[in-house]
């Protein structure tokens, strides 16, 4: 009986209210125009609802050891190939050649 009272609730709640009823803390149909700003003839305006996304703080760490061991990585890879030696062409172009 409790899940279906809660899952009522839930169906009967708007993801986004208009500007009117958020300022005015009352309840809004979601509709476009909602019906209290009909009944108030007020303009009824909805901004784009905020997407957040939480993460935990175990996570932020292990996704910054991540990328501080790529670094490391790209770090290394580069001053070893800077250690290698690649030999230059032959340039020797004496008349005997060719």
């Amino acid at each position: 009986m409790a899940s279906r009272v809660r899952r009522r609730r839930q169906l009967d709640k708007v993801a986004n209210a208009c500007e009117q009823c958020k300022k005015r803390k009352v309840k809004c149909s979601g509709r476009h125009p909602c019906e209290s700003c009909i009944a108030r003839d007020l303009q009824c305006i909805f901004k784009q609802a905020e997407k957040r996304v939480i993460v935990s703080e175990s996570y932020l760490r292990k996704l910054q050891e991540s990328y501080t061991r790529k670094q490391e990585r790209q770090v290394s890879t580069r001053a070893s190939s800077e250690d290698v030696s690649i030999p230059a062409p032959n340039t020797d172009l004496s008349p005997g050649h060719g």
